[in-house]
């Protein structure tokens, strides 16, 4: 049966279309006969008047589906629209014959055959086409195959599961075999034609259907409860995918019905904190705004939710040329689907925030009024081993930048920091607490001298007038999912068979997604009132070597230790590599306030104000300007005791670390 299906669905376009229409004959004339048959018995079947309406009744059938599209639908894809549609179309053709009647002069037609007409082909044609679509239910010409697709268990019955199931009939690569759903009142009940199991009956189900996709339709659910489904999906050795939740389908970082595999975000984020709309657009809507490192992932992430909220011009700024059009592109094809976004100018501008006349050009024509500046060598390996250049960046780009938005009255600039900035045992760590320091120098009165508008003042005498930019410095800890994470190092090492290489078991770290990290920075960046820290709440620190284990059991493995010797991929402690710490902190010192926001700190740190600073960063460009690494090195230690005194030489350069 099923290769005869094959061959039908290969027949043409028209050649399906004209058999379509032949059934179609049969059937409306045996509807009219059959109607005859049961008003008047056998002689309804041979009466000439009846066998006219018969023939009346195909000729009129035809052009009526024709005209009202049931030729154009095709059958395997067909919604409850066609019922519509069919039952309408034969009442037309019932009203024609009715009409058609009329003209027969010498008797009456019975108005019963009629009736009997109109239900009874609409019963014939209709059945026929329920019956098609079952035969060809099984058929999946766009795999290749037939018949053969993933069995999937979707978790949650509701409109999401339904949702589900109503696309997985079409799809050739699954197969819905059964609902999950934690209300105990749906379980023994059917929806879509599928049973609806509760969640103890998952390990039969797993053994009854192995190597089984499970669907978690739960948009709603908090991300406790996400977890919680989790931990109880991941000892049966499914794979798990799910749709979007309803903070990706609010940010439109995704789209309603799409599914993904289940990540490590699902496992490591928490339950978001409704956004302050005012705290959102208080900086961006309706202003100019700029965003540094806008290719990079804080960049990007900042550059999609800032644009959704209708600045008046999104500038973004990369050094990376394949980087900056990547979000170009990107913020294009935003602008494609959302009228609102397409009113957005948006300028690419490709160059460094180390070159202070293009930044001053920049923010002067563009009137830029706000600026998130998360350009930033962020690998701590690869800076480790590029002390100069990581300073160069991370310190006295930032300086450069603040310096020039002073110049040109910005009015907000926020500063992307790190936990690494606090009490760092690296360079890249000192080089951004040095940026912090920059700003903080400058929100207290050393922005006069930068600005040109009034001399440099004495190291004891801080300006009185106050700073036309608002510095505002928000740290936090490692993203999910950012370029060079550890996340998709493990991943590819699980998918080239491990092992999985972690620093030390106890290592620890602060992770946040990127979505909510961006999110919050641009509602602290409205916080501040100039030099302020603000600190985000990443909930509790996660233990690397937990992260992998979880990595490795999403994926459907098993890992390989002293318990489970047979297990498919070990984790292997190499070590924790030159400028780590054991566990990272947020604060320099244990002190911070509660703002508005639940989830924003800040906190109370004094800076290294005055002519110390000033003297301290005049030496350290000197030794970048000699690109003399060791005297790099040495100043930094001067402020920041944990910095290695040198690059140890077998240190790898070859990404982010912390692991």
């Amino acid at each position: 049966m099923m290769r005869l299906a094959e061959h039908l669905i290969g027949f043409p376009r028209p050649v399906r279309r004209g058999l379509a229409a032949v059934l179609d004959a049969v059937l409306l004339a045996a509807s009219l006969l059959l109607a005859a048959y049961l008003r008047f018995g056998e002689s309804g079947l041979g009466d000439p008047a009846y066998l006219t309406l018969a023939g009346v009744a195909v000729a009129a059938g035809i052009a009526v589906f024709w005209t009202g599209g049931l030729y154009r639908e095709v059958l395997r894809y067909a919604g409850p629209r066609l019922w519509s549609r069919l039952a309408a179309c034969t009442a037309v053709v019932t009203l024609i014959l009715g009409t058609a009647a009329m003209f027969f002069a010498d008797r009456d037609i019975s108005r019963s055959v009629l009736i009997g007409f109109a239900v009874v082909s609409t019963v014939l044609c209709g059945g026929v086409r329920l019956l098609v679509i079952q035969w060809l239910a099984g058929f999946r010409p766009e795999a290749g195959i037939v018949g053969e697709a993933a069995e999937v268990l979707i978790y949650g019955a509701g409109a999401s599961g339904v949702g589900v199931a109503a696309a997985m009939s079409h799809s050739p690569m699954y197969r819905p075999v059964a609902f999950i759903d934690d209300d105990v009142r749906l379980a023994g009940s059917r929806v879509r034609d599928l049973s609806v199991h509760s969640p103890s009956h998952l390990p039969a189900l797993a053994a009854k259907h192995p190597g089984a996709v499970v669907v978690l339709a739960l948009p709603s659910a908090t991300t406790a409860q996400r977890r919680q489904v989790i931990e109880r999906l991941r000892p049966l050795g499914l794979r798990i995918m799910t749709v979007p939740g309803l903070r990706e389908l609010m940010l439109g970082s995704a789209r309603f019905g799409e599914l993904r595999e289940v990540a490590i975000e699902d496992l490591l984020g928490r339950d978001s904190v409704e956004p302050s709309q005012h705290l959102l657009s208080k900086c961006i809507t309706g202003r100019s705004v700029l965003v540094t490192g806008a290719g990079g992932s804080i960049g990007s992430e900042l550059c999609r939710q800032i644009i959704r909220l209708r600045p008046s011009r999104l500038l973004v700024l990369d050094h990376s040329e394949y980087a900056l059009y990547q979000i170009e592109q990107e913020l294009a094809a935003l602008a494609r689907t959302d009228g609102a976004i397409a009113k957005v100018p948006v300028h690419a501008v490709l160059g460094s925030v180390c070159s202070g006349v293009m930044v001053e050009e920049l923010l002067r024509e563009n009137r830029v009024q706000t600026i998130y500046h998360a350009a930033a060598y962020k690998h701590v390996g690869i800076v480790e081993g590029n002390e100069v250049a990581g300073v160069v960046v991370n310190t006295f780009g930032t300086q450069t930048l603040a310096r020039a938005a002073v110049k040109s009255k910005v009015e907000t600039f926020v500063l992307v920091s790190t936990d690494k900035a606090v009490r760092p045992t690296n360079v890249m760590g000192a080089s951004k607490r040095l940026a912090e320091l920059v700003l903080q120098d400058l929100a207290s009165g050393a922005w006069a001298g930068a600005s040109g508008d009034a001399p440099s003042r004495p190291a004891s005498a801080p300006s009185t007038l106050e700073c036309p930019t608002r510095f505002v410095i928000v740290r936090f800890g490692n993203v999910l999912g950012s370029s060079g994470s550890v996340v998709p190092k493990f991943l590819k090492q699980i998918g080239e068979g491990g092992p999985v290489t972690v620093t030390h078991p106890e290592v620890t770290r602060f992770f946040m997604t990127i979505s909510e990290a961006v999110n919050l920075v641009i509602q602290a960046g409205s916080l501040g009132h100039g030099g302020d820290v603000f600190l985000l709440d990443m909930g509790e620190p996660v233990r690397i070597a937990d992260l992998a284990r979880n990595l490795v059991l999403l994926q459907g493995l098993t890992v390989r230790d002293d318990a489970n010797p047979q297990g498919e991929i070990a984790i292997e402690f190499i070590g924790l590599q030159p400028g780590e710490k054991l566990h990272e902190e947020l604060f320099v010192a244990d002190d911070s306030e509660a703002t508005e926001h639940p989830k924003i700190r800040r906190a109370r740190e004094q800076g290294v104000t005055g002519r110390s600073l000033a003297q301290f960063l005049t030496q350290l460009e000197s030794a970048c300007d000699r690109h003399d690494a060791m005297d790099v090195r040495r100043l930094l230690r001067e402020l920041v005791e944990g910095v290695a005194e040198q690059s140890p030489l077998s240190m790898s350069r070859s990404g982010d670390r912390a692991g």
